[in-house]
């Protein structure tokens, strides 16, 4: 009886330090790096899974003031506002144009005016991005807009490689 006892108290025991120590694990689980310069923006934006923030990859580099760094992370933000948005419209009529193939029957006039408006739609994008670029260089010293340029290459292949990323398969479409 004694040693039945002493097995329930010490199961008892490791259960309890089984679950302190996930509690441990759970709850000191590291926080991911917030840039240095962060003074809360992405909170009041509303964009708490944002991308980081291109001023934290574009400060070193380019040797930007405060004031920069914060004028690019509002720049930054509103883009990504804005691609969101977009992505959101071209999702939604890339859902419609691909019901095309389950209805019965589709006039090519529909076809078209889809076809053109995911046209128009990708134009959007290619536009908002350049903009935002070219709103970036627009605060930039004279200095800097060289580094900046010299840059540009492999911030252009980081675009197209979103551009071409493959879409992921058994997700339903928006309709």
């Amino acid at each position: 009886m004694k040693q039945q006892k002493f097995l329930i108290i010490f199961i008892v025991i490791l259960v309890l330090l089984n679950l302190g120590t996930l509690g441990f694990l759970y709850f000191s689980a590291p926080q991911p790096p917030k840039p240095p310069h962060g003074d809360g923006i992405e909170a009041t934006q509303g964009f708490e899974a944002s991308p980081p923030s291109i001023s934290f990859k574009l400060k070193e580099p380019l040797s930007l003031d405060d004031t920069q760094v914060k004028q690019i992370d509002s720049i930054h933000f509103a883009h990504v506002k804005n691609m969101r948005k977009i992505d959101d419209e071209f999702k939604n009529y890339m859902g419609k144009y691909f019901a095309l193939l389950a209805a019965q029957t589709y006039s090519a006039g529909e076809k078209d005016s889809l076809q053109k408006e995911l046209i128009h739609i990708h134009t959007k994008k290619l536009e908002a991005s350049f903009s935002n670029y070219e709103n970036i260089k627009r605060i930039l010293r004279q200095d800097q807009q060289k580094i900046f340029s010299d840059m540009l290459p492999e911030i252009t292949n980081r675009i197209m490689q979103r551009s071409t990323a493959p879409i992921p398969l058994g997700r339903p479409m928006p309709h």
